[in-house]
């Protein structure tokens, strides 16, 4: 079984917000709001950036947290997580 990144989660549910119409239009005033609250803000690719804005914003990352861990491989209940708090913020 193939293993997922906090990033490449992140990407897969915005990309899905996208598909279903939801407000996901990061701009560069919100990406330098919520990423460099973070210590590794600077080890995010640029292929992640809006997907991680749009998952903080939408509370599907703990924004308590020091770190993002953008590359960081997530257990199937993180995950799990994710797609729920996603919902939640899509209205399904």
């Amino acid at each position: 079984m193939g293993k997922l990144s906090r990033q490449e989660v992140a990407v897969l549910l915005y990309s899905c917000a996208n598909r279903l119409g939801m407000n996901n239009n990061i701009t560069s005033s919100e990406s330098n709001l919520y990423l460099p609250a973070y210590l590794d803000f600077v080890d995010i690719p640029n292929w992640s950036k809006d997907a991680l804005v749009f998952a903080l914003k939408s509370d599907m990352i703990d924004r308590s947290r020091r770190e993002l861990k953008p590359s960081e491989i997530v257990t199937r209940g993180e995950i799990a997580d994710m797609v729920y708090r996603w919902l939640v913020a899509a209205g399904l």
